[in-house]
């Protein structure tokens, strides 16, 4: 246990409750960590965490561990008056699977950040009088929708959690062991032996949270994103006149009419070489990837006259060496900072350069542009979710479609399930050939020999008032000088 040091001289006042609170125990493990690898002392960790730096955590590194199997029970049945009893070892239990499932309503994988060894319990180990071990209940890690799980060592995807419920089984617990009742024969009554359990899984796996926006804004920094949400949202990102204000990306919900609304996302800033990691472009470009459409913002400060798209060609050029699928994405242009005296001169350049480009000019601080802006990306994106819904849809029916086939094809009468259709085929001519034999083919009767004669029905002989016929005895067959019947 690290124990915070008493703090002495004018950091004593600027400390004040959290200087009284000093001599509370602080845990040995991560927090040593972080503050070996921060540089810290104990009680700058703790001044750290109460200003909330680590309140977004977008990745995290953690190991998991699947239960193992119970093993099997070797016992014999010992009863009175059953000398014996044979044996009677009961199964092991199964051990627990670990499944991350998105479901979270936190956004973040901060719980993520300093647990990071989880492990599944073990299946209890299988008991006498047949009696079956416990299975372990899986182990349920949380996470929020739009969480990528990467292998640690290869960095592949291993798993996609965009939608709420998704999930994925990281490790499948050891399966139980049988007891020596299963191995019972008639060559070994007595087994002494049963099964082990099955060993347990274990991986190193990464939780990277892709932030899931219908809109993302993109640009360089300090032109204008962070107030371009807070106008159009209630979020409150932090704003300032240098490079890097927004550290951590923003979510802000837009509001449309009373039944319509869009996620817009603040994205740090990005810079030249954001590809290759300068920067917070890794940051930038994982969250992209996650958006539906983006909107450039161009600043007319660093508008160039003789080519005015020079940072948007620019920003386009590391998402396409980052990912060239994004650039698929559709994308709006927006020019900012119209307040200035250099805006109106940017939009006139960009419109003589450009005489077919469609471009969004707005003013954060004035507000103007603001609604055309607000409806320019909602009409995109509700195109887009008409999109996906009409895809989500078109699979959905040709799912139903082959569920419905293949229940036809299992139920159609002359078909057998698991045989060819030749074969199937086969089947139904052979019973067609079998409907066409003869009466004495049918009953299985030998057509050589004469027909056997039917016993007469007795019931019926003594409802119509005769006597069921019998085999005539020895004295009648001898007075009609017969033979007598053998």
């Amino acid at each position: 246990m690290i124990a915070a040091p008493e703090r002495s001289g004018p950091c004593a006042a600027a400390a004040g409750p959290l200087a009284s609170r000093g001599s509370r125990p602080l845990s040995a493990g991560p927090a040593r960590a972080i503050m070996a690898r921060r540089g810290s002392s104990p009680e700058l960790f703790r001044l750290s965490w109460r200003r909330g730096d680590l309140k977004f955590v977008d990745r995290a590194r953690i190991t998991v561990r699947s239960g193992k199997g119970g093993a099997g029970c070797v016992s014999f049945r010992r009863e009175k008056y059953i000398p014996r009893g044979g044996p009677d070892g009961g199964d092991g239990g199964r051990g627990g699977d670990v499944v991350i499932t998105a479901g979270d309503q936190r956004e973040t994988l901060l719980r993520y950040r300093f647990n990071q060894r989880f492990a599944a319990r073990n299946g209890k180990p299988g008991e006498g009088r047949n009696r079956t071990g416990e299975s372990a209940s899986g182990l349920v890690l949380k996470v929020p929708p739009g969480t990528a799980v990467l292998d640690a060592a290869s960095g592949g995807l291993l798993a996609d959690l965009a939608r709420p419920g998704d999930s994925y089984t990281a490790c499948r617990g050891g399966r139980g062991g049988q007891g020596n009742a299963r191995f019972a024969s008639g060559g070994m009554r007595a087994p002494r032996f049963a099964q082990p359990g099955g060993d347990c899984e274990e991986k190193e796996i990464v939780l990277e949270l892709r932030l899931t926006a219908d809109a993302a804004l993109v640009g360089y920094p300090n032109v204008g994103k962070s107030s371009l949400v807070s106008r159009l949202s209630a979020a409150t990102p932090k704003i300032a006149d240098y490079p890097f204000t927004t550290l951590s990306p923003v979510l802000g919900a837009v509001r449309v009419d009373e039944d319509s609304s869009y996620v817009l996302a603040d994205l740090p800033g990005l810079i030249d070489g954001a590809s290759e990691g300068l920067g917070l472009g890794h940051e930038f470009l994982r969250h992209v990837s996650r958006a539906r459409a983006l909107v450039h913002l161009l600043d007319p400060t660093r508008l160039d006259p003789e080519n005015p798209l020079r940072d948007y060609e620019a920003i386009r050029g590391e998402i396409r060496r980052h990912d060239p699928s994004m650039l698929e994405k559709p994308a709006l242009l927006a020019l900012g900072k119209m307040d200035l005296p250099e805006g109106p001169a940017a939009l006139e350049a960009l419109r003589r350069s450009h005489p077919g480009l469609r471009v969004l000019p707005f003013s954060s601080v004035t507000g103007e542009g603001l609604d055309s802006l607000r409806y320019a990306v909602w009409e995109e994106v509700k195109r887009l979710r008409e999109r996906e819904a009409a895809t989500l849809e078109a699979r959905d029916a040709k799912r139903s479609r082959e569920e419905a086939a293949t229940a036809a094809r299992r139920g159609a009468p002359g078909k057998t399930p698991g045989k060819s259709p030749a074969a199937a085929s086969a089947t139904v001519t052979a019973s067609g050939r079998a409907a066409g034999k003869t009466p004495a083919k049918a009953a299985g009767e030998n057509p050589a020999l004469p027909p056997r004669r039917a016993a007469p029905d007795k019931p019926a002989a003594k409802a119509a008032g005769e006597a069921p016929a019998r085999r005539p005895g020895k004295a009648a067959a001898k007075a009609a000088g017969e033979a007598p019947a053998r």
